[in-house]
């Protein structure tokens, strides 16, 4: 299936999503196989998506060009998934300029190769593998592609003008240790990569949900605080040698800013609005709704004023905070809950928060 991808607002570049099939890598830190009521993709139904005239607000998006991730749920690359992958990578080619955004443990290397050179220059975004460890891959991701596999397609995406981002998601002392972590982040960026992206190990309330061969592999189960307290440990340390690795509770400025340099659209990111006041004001200078809207929506194009029902948007914790709220209720556009954040001034949740100051009529003035 093709949907409407709103899942990370602010985060990711993506605004559709090709769901696949069922992944087969069996890793035991997977969310999806626990949270996803199905994990199937219906390729014909994919193929009809990009060849034929549809009113779904999703194939609105699709037609104006907005980019589409391959997936945020299973692997594209994986043996369930690459036939239809491949079938879908032809006809979107010959069809439209869609950018991609391929999340991937890799996978049999000459068939993704032909994929990739069956897209057009147009259709070419990034390739976000994720890659855990050194020496845990066999443990942790029993069915997956070896480390070598994975660094050769780092050499082999970035000889085909893709950018390349790595995931150490998780990250954690159970998996490797920080020695590892190093030595992981250096083989990378020689063999080409460009950003590199680090998360916490939890399972909250999926705990339960593991076999116990799974839950054999793990010495304890931290909850979500915990986990990122524990990642951003040794992320703190690896930021010393390396400014391009960060972490989800990290300032990710410099990731979003990886996206915007290889997507020509995408849905709003917080990187604009910083980028927007680096350019545009002095310290000291104050901020107004119509910059904070103007640089947010900017990039977005016609999909600012879709009506998409925004409050999908709206990450479960936030929504807790804000579901007593009648107009929260009722977004429907970009627009509506870009100009909404502003008024509730929740926005400043986001990475960019040192970036400003409040007086005490809550007016906002930059601070760089």
């Amino acid at each position: 299936m093709i949907t409407k991808f709103f899942d990370e607002y602010f985060f990711h570049p993506a605004s559709l999503e090709y769901s696949c099939f069922g992944c087969g890598y069996n890793c035991s830190y997977c969310f999806a196989k626990r949270t996803s009521k199905s994990l199937h993709g219906d390729i014909k139904q994919a193929v009809n998506f990009l060849q034929h005239k549809g009113k779904s607000q999703a194939y609105k998006i699709y037609k104006k060009g907005y980019p589409i991730c391959l997936s945020n749920r299973t692997d594209p690359f994986s043996p369930p998934n690459i036939k239809s992958t491949e079938i879908f990578c032809n006809v979107l080619a010959n069809e439209n300029d869609n950018q991609i955004f391929f999340q991937t443990k890799g996978g049999d290397l000459p068939r993704i190769e032909r994929i990739l050179d069956s897209l057009r220059n147009e259709n070419k975004g990034i390739i976000y593998i994720t890659i855990t460890s050194l020496n845990s891959l066999s443990k942790f991701e029993p069915n997956a592609p070896n480390l070598e596999n994975r660094l050769n397609l780092i050499e082999i995406a970035k000889g085909k003008g893709w950018g390349v981002a790595i995931g150490i998601n998780p990250m954690s002392e159970q998996i490797a240790g920080l020695r590892e972590y190093e030595e992981l982040i250096d083989i990378c960026e020689q063999r080409g990569a460009d950003f590199f992206l680090a998360a916490g190990l939890y399972f909250g309330k999926f705990k339960e949900k593991l076999t116990e061969e799974e839950k054999s592999k793990f010495t304890s189960f931290p909850n979500r605080r915990e986990a990122q307290k524990l990642s951003d440990s040794i992320l703190n340390i690896l930021q010393k040698n390396h400014k391009n690795i960060c972490g989800t509770s990290d300032d990710y400025i410099p990731l979003l800013n990886f996206y915007q340099k290889h997507f020509r659209k995408h849905t709003p990111l917080y990187s604009s609005f910083l980028n927007f006041c680096d350019k545009n004001l002095k310290s000291g200078e104050r901020i107004y709704m119509d910059d904070w809207e103007y640089s947010m929506l900017e990039r977005c194009g016609d999909i600012a004023d879709f009506d998409i029902n925004s409050t999908e948007f709206i990450f479960q914790e936030d929504w807790n905070k804000w579901k007593i709220d009648s107009e929260a209720k009722n977004l429907r556009t970009l627009r509506e809950l870009v100009l909404y954040l502003w008024k509730k001034n929740t926005f400043q949740f986001s990475a960019t928060t040192n970036n400003f100051t409040e007086n005490r009529n809550g007016e906002l003035f930059y601070k760089p």
